[in-house]
């Protein structure tokens, strides 16, 4: 669900103050002297030379746009608006693929290429204002030489959130190389144990929105913090990583690395007790057959999606009721107008799901208003009646939790009958 290549909107400008364009040669010169501080502070030192270009507004903007159609097949971008639409994330009116476009070209700042392996300086901003964007960016091409990120941060098809915890290990290691470099810049240089007391009282918005584009701050509540997740929950995995071993631990990680939104919120389920996601074996989905469902998307929310899911609720619900999450797979259809998704999802224990059921449950009445429900029987389910004969269906057996979103009656019932049949025939 998070767009990997927007993610380098974040390191944009808001604005940048009037002054005289820099000189090529001074730019060139700052680009050394971050890549010098950089190397110090991360330990790698560049195997070979940085390519150091200096690109004008639209040459960088064609960059971003060759970036999203490299990442995005024909037709993705507009699947992964109408999965956010169908979650009630996004406004119906929203054009997400314009949008995305805008968040990611209308401020643009330097950017490190991995594919082309080029560092693009921004000639139309002040270099005092650049440093900052410079470390941070030059931290991803000394990453690329060492651990050859391009090879892994291509987009994930059917799995965002591996690819969101990927991208949270890149991000978050830049990140916090650009928040060291900025203290020991403004004299006042703090260790990580002050660095992670003050990720607890401030969520890194202001200094994110601060080099944030416009369209951030109007983005849906969900978007914004897709956006973010990488650099501020990626950060703190580094943190939690760095207090482990050190910078050397960021070799081990590299070579194995977080497959779940959740390792990254939970360092300890990564480092300490590992805890893979469970996969969710699920060929097809029975019942839609003859009925003009389109599949628009699969994919997986994670940890961090099934939060996204609950926005309705209050931040540390939202938090608790996603915190069993051990495994999902996601499907988001459409006809004509009409949006619909099935949720099939493995928690660690029978407890986590309950929770995780009467959360979203609580949901229902603010999503879907005129939704009627259905009496509560003997089995674990909830039923709720919208027009058309769909429904909303929110059934849990043991620690599996099915969820059926306006889709008609006879399919739901199919759907989950046959995810459930693994457990009834143990």
């Amino acid at each position: 669900m998070r767009p990997l290549p927007v993610l380098l909107a974040l390191l944009g400008l808001a604005g940048s103050a009037p002054a005289d364009s820099p000189s090529r040669s001074e730019l060139v010169e700052l680009g050394h002297r971050c890549q010098q501080r950089a190397e110090q502070l991360r330990g790698i030192r560049a195997g070979k030379p940085i390519r150091w270009q200096v690109a004008d507004r639209q040459q960088i903007r064609a960059y971003v746009l060759k970036v999203l159609e490299r990442q995005y097949r024909p037709g993705e971008l507009q699947a992964e608006g109408l999965t956010f639409r169908a979650l009630d994330l996004l406004p119906a009116d929203l054009e997400y693929d314009k949008f995305v476009v805008d968040l990611m070209t209308e401020q643009i700042g330097g950017v490190y290429d991995p594919v082309e392996e080029i560092f693009y300086l921004a000639d139309w901003i002040p270099p005092g204002m650049q440093e900052t964007i410079i470390v941070h960016e030059v931290t991803h091409a000394l990453q690329d030489q060492a651990y050859g990120i391009d090879d892994f941060l291509e987009r994930l098809r059917g799995n965002s959130d591996a690819m969101a915890a990927r991208a949270a290990v890149v991000e978050g290691e830049a990140t916090l190389v650009m928040l060291e470099d900025a203290l020991r810049q403004a004299g006042t240089p703090l260790g990580l144990e002050q660095i992670e007391l003050s990720l607890r009282g401030m969520q890194l918005m202001t200094l994110l929105s601060s080099i944030a584009f416009p369209s951030f701050a109007r983005a849906p509540r969900a978007l914004r913090q897709s956006l973010l997740f990488p650099y501020l929950q990626g950060l703190r995995f580094v943190v939690a990583a760095r207090r482990r071993g050190g910078w050397k631990i960021m070799d081990r990680v590299y070579a194995s690395l977080p497959a779940s939104s959740e390792q990254v919120l939970h360092p300890e389920k990564y480092f300490d007790r590992p805890d893979p996601p469970t996969p969710i074996e699920q060929p097809g989905l029975p019942g839609l057959a003859g009925r003009d469902w389109r599949l628009v998307n699969s994919d997986v929310l994670g940890e961090f999606g099934m939060d996204l899911l609950l926005e309705q609720l209050p931040e540390q619900e939202r938090r608790r009721a996603a915190a069993g999450w051990d495994g999902d797979r996601l499907w988001v259809f459409a006809r004509g107008d009409l949006l619909a998704w099935v949720s099939l999802s493995v928690w660690d224990s029978p407890a986590d799901a309950i929770q995780f059921a009467g959360a979203l449950a609580r949901t229902v009445r603010e999503r879907r208003p005129g939704a009627r429900a259905e009496p509560i029987g003997p089995t674990p389910r909830m039923v709720w009646r919208l027009p058309g004969d769909r429904v909303i269906w929110i059934e849990r057996r043991r620690q599996r939790v099915a969820v059926v979103f306006a889709l008609e009656r006879a399919a739901a019932r199919a759907i989950i009958s046959d995810f459930f049949r693994a457990i009834i025939e143990k």
